[in-house]
């Protein structure tokens, strides 16, 4: 039962041979502003912030550097939750804070997260794999990510600025108040901590 058990679990993980940030694999962007200015931006898309994906629908980040950027610049990560259910990585937009953010200099991060309602397919079989705490250890992982790649990423890994709106709101705050605590909950979690996160 044990085996079968195990090789479930394995079947519902896609490897990622390892965490990676090519620096020349951005694209460039823009984005106008509702005053008529312009910001231009290189894109970092689909970046794997775990080693053992569970869902490669919502287990990655969009991160978008304005031009001028420097390793100094603040980081402005925002999370898309609403009301726990799972949210994909969004883009840069000019009617929100990311434009803001953009405008102003900032790096912007917008990782994706497992919510409530996620769910990966084995055998024909539903696994939801997002109850909690999936959507903050999700986040905890996206800022470790930023973190191990501050040297050669732009934008200073310990000038991070969480948004979040609503149940997104309240994951931004536990995760500014769960900062460098690598237990949230339970023995699993903190195994799945150590193994990929």
């Amino acid at each position: 039962m044990a085996t079968v058990l195990f090789v479930c679990a394995a079947a519902a993980r896609r490897t990622v041979p390892q965490l990676a940030f090519d620096s020349t694999k951005g694209v460039a962007g823009s984005v106008t502003m509702p005053t008529g200015q312009t910001v231009h931006y290189t894109a970092y898309t689909k970046l794997y912030y775990v080693t053992n994906v569970e869902d490669t629908t919502y287990q990655y980040m969009n991160v978008y550097v304005p031009d001028g950027a420097t390793q100094q610049s603040p980081i402005f990560l925002k999370n898309n939750v609403g009301g726990y259910m799972p949210s994909a990585p969004g883009s840069v937009s000019a009617g929100d804070a990311t434009g803001m953010a953009l405008l102003r200099g900032y790096v912007v991060a917008i990782p994706g997260v497992r919510g409530r309602s996620s769910y990966v397919t084995i055998k024909k079989k539903k696994v939801y794999n997002g109850k909690a705490p999936a959507a903050i250890l999700d986040l905890k992982a996206a800022v470790r990510y930023l973190r191990h790649f501050d040297s050669v990423m732009p934008g200073d890994a310990n000038k991070i600025i969480s948004d979040g709106t609503s149940a997104g709101g309240a994951l931004s705050a536990l995760l500014g108040a769960s900062g460098n605590v690598s237990q949230l909950c339970c023995q699993q979690d903190s195994a799945e901590i150590r193994a990929g996160f």
